[in-house]
């Protein structure tokens, strides 16, 4: 038996260990579970029982390998059990009253757990996701799907801030480009001139490009130029050439992983419908 599988055994063991007198909560009637009469061993006079033993199989292997396992390997998740209890038992005599405490609580948290579980599974019942569901997520969000619109567009800017004079003059020198159709032949007459302005064309790219650029980019409509904005104290001058609108991928192809993607939707709608009911037949009152 692997440490791994001792040490899982050992949680599960502190899970379902706390058995106490068998009786539910709110009193119910006491109930025999299927083999938890019978016992294949003690320790310090308190029984591991057969239904534990299936119970561990169950958890740690799950049902199809536990119903192959031979009498060699249930007797080494027996011997785990015990190891467990034994250890278990050790650690309750030295923990504190706190600790104590505090592990109570979990054991109280995670019974509650499975209640809900339990409960969740016997009322839910989500509706499926239909068709017209994966139709109108996938009209509502085209981006998630490859679609975009890509901007060509080409700017005039300088290398650096400007300041006095230099800055005057390039302000001067951008304002009388704007309106010329060849924007790369200015901007090399211009650094003839000494100017340190450059000319670039390129496609927009959201995530390589400074937010007040894109946007100013992004606000440019196509075959129209841009107000001379600076940024950071660097002049910008924008022309929109053209906007390619990409559309999303066909719905047949990406149908599939919608439909997965709204069934936790779908169950999130149910749970908290199911839990409004259960709340309005319970006294809550919060302090």
């Amino acid at each position: 038996m692997t440490y791994r599988l001792c040490l899982t055994i050992c949680c599960f063991l502190l899970a379902f260990g706390c058995r106490g007198d068998g009786e539910t909560g709110g009193g119910a009637k006491k109930v025999t579970l299927d083999g938890d009469t019978v016992v294949l061993a003690k320790v310090n006079g308190v029984p591991v029982t057969q239904y534990e033993l299936e119970q561990a199989i169950l958890t740690t292997i799950g049902p199809e390998q536990g119903a192959m396992l031979g009498d060699e390997g249930r007797r080494k998740v027996l011997e785990s059990l015990v190891a467990s209890r034994a250890i278990a038992m050790a650690s309750e005599k030295e923990l504190g009253a706190e600790a104590l405490a505090e592990l109570e609580k979990k054991v109280v948290v995670y019974r509650e757990q499975l209640l809900v579980k339990s409960y969740l599974a016997s009322h839910a019942n989500p509706q499926p996701v239909t068709a017209e569901m994966v139709k109108a997520y996938y009209e509502s969000n085209p981006e998630r799907f490859g679609a975009r619109t890509t901007v060509v567009y080409e700017m005039v800017s300088t290398e650096h801030a400007l300041e006095g004079d230099g800055r005057n003059r390039v302000m001067e020198a951008l304002g009388k480009i704007g309106n010329e159709d060849a924007w790369d032949e200015s901007v090399a007459e211009l650094r003839e001139q000494r100017l340190p302005v450059f000319y670039k064309k390129g496609r927009v790219a959201k995530e390589m490009m400074n937010p007040r650029l894109f946007a100013l980019i992004s606000s440019t409509q196509e075959g129209q130029t841009s107000n001379l904005t600076f940024i950071e104290g660097v002049p910008y001058l924008i022309r929109v050439i053209k906007r390619e609108h990409v559309p999303p991928r066909p719905l047949q192809e990406v149908s599939a992983s919608i439909r997965k993607s709204l069934v936790p939707v779908q169950l999130k709608k149910d749970v908290k419908k199911v839990a409004g009911s259960a709340i309005a037949a319970s006294d809550v009152e919060y302090l």
